[in-house]
């Protein structure tokens, strides 16, 4: 009945899109949170708040907003893995993915790297051109902290050895320069 009304009125979308930006606010806010010493309570309101971060992410594809979508994606990756909801995060990832031409470039790099930490459980070659695509971004963006993370996903689709080895030291340097402490 409510949203009959909301529709009727024209404020169903502007609702939405309000919500939606409630949920990307909460969600980057979460973001560096996740690795910290009160990581428990951000996973446990991200867990809280899914259906409301489902619902944002619906509302921004269909919306026509990968950007937003993409800053969800970006912010929430972590959560996706610790839940074990690594398929439903591929999922929501590879919708944004099709969309990427779409999406502002400085957002780029952070979702590509989150791309990566997803799929590298189905597909690790995949996962690699993800996380090569944003080190190219990163670098483009001149942004020594995503460069630096965009270096550590890239690492984690790398097998053991000195490749390995050189791009998480490479990672790692740029990280402290950047004073990122997690």
């Amino acid at each position: 009945y409510a949203r009959e009304h909301l529709e009727a009125s024209g404020e169903w979308d502007v609702l939405r899109r309000r919500h939606a930006v409630a949920m990307i606010e909460l969600a980057e806010r979460a973001e560096p949170e996740l690795r910290l010493a009160n990581q428990k309570y951000w996973f446990e309101l991200l867990e809280t708040e899914i259906a409301n971060l489902r619902a944002a992410l619906e509302w921004s594809l269909e919306s026509s907003n990968a950007t937003a979508a993409s800053r969800l994606m970006s912010a929430t990756s972590l959560y996706w893995i610790v839940y074990g909801r690594q398929d439903e995060g591929i999922h929501w990832t590879q919708l944004v993915l099709t969309r990427i031409h779409e999406i502002a470039p400085e957002y780029h790099s952070r979702f590509l790297r989150s791309a990566t930490l997803l799929v590298v459980y189905r597909d690790r070659e995949a996962a690699k051109r993800l996380a090569q695509r944003a080190v190219a971004a990163a670098r483009a963006e001149g942004d020594t902290r995503q460069i630096g993370w965009s270096l550590w996903a890239l690492s984690t689709t790398l097998p053991s050895g000195p490749e390995a080895e050189a791009v998480t030291q490479e990672a790692l340097v740029l990280l402290r320069d950047a004073n990122d402490q997690p």
